[in-house]
């Protein structure tokens, strides 16, 4: 049987959403030693073009927000990989019919669509585990590097209006 209940919020999500408290969390932090910088990971070979791209232009975002560690790789590259074969089905999608025949001539939907369909779902899920939706990313309280001033009465209220 699996674990039951919603899973548990990463430490660096509660982090910036301003709920992280060492008496209820283990913080066991992947981010790289004090000074050192975080390296991107490994782009794989083969993206398609607008996947390359997008890859060029997150990965340095995520890292920079400590969003990205060297634990997360293997699930970002995995990600990259499904929205990838989302691009790619979907761009044969479009040169081709969404049905197609039998070769008893009985229609019935292009394979194509099923393969763009889970891609994109799970393009989504990984969306959604790296705070890549607006959903995902209501509660965090990431800098946004706009420089703006924090007035500190506001901050006093927010944090005692949400500790009630």
């Amino acid at each position: 049987m699996g674990q039951r209940g919603p899973r548990k919020t990463p430490a660096a999500v509660k982090k910036a959403r301003g709920t992280f408290r060492k008496d209820r969390d283990a913080e066991v932090e992947f981010a790289p030693p004090a000074g050192q910088k975080a390296e991107p990971p490994p782009k794989p070979e083969g993206l398609h073009d607008l996947a390359s791209r997008e890859w060029d232009r997150v990965t340095p975002l995520m890292i920079s927000k400590g969003l990205l560690t060297p634990a997360d790789w293997m699930a970002w590259t995995l990600g990259f990989a499904a929205y990838d074969t989302w691009l790619v089905a979907s761009a044969q999608l479009a040169e081709h019919d969404l049905i197609v025949f039998t070769d008893k001539g009985f229609p019935c939907q292009n394979p194509l669509v099923a393969i763009a369909g889970k891609a994109w779902q799970s393009t989504l899920k990984w969306c959604r585990e790296f705070g890549m939706t607006p959903s995902a990313r209501s509660g965090l309280n990431i800098d946004s590097g706009k420089g703006a001033e924090v007035d500190p009465l506001t901050e006093l209220l927010n944090r005692r209006g949400s500790a009630n």
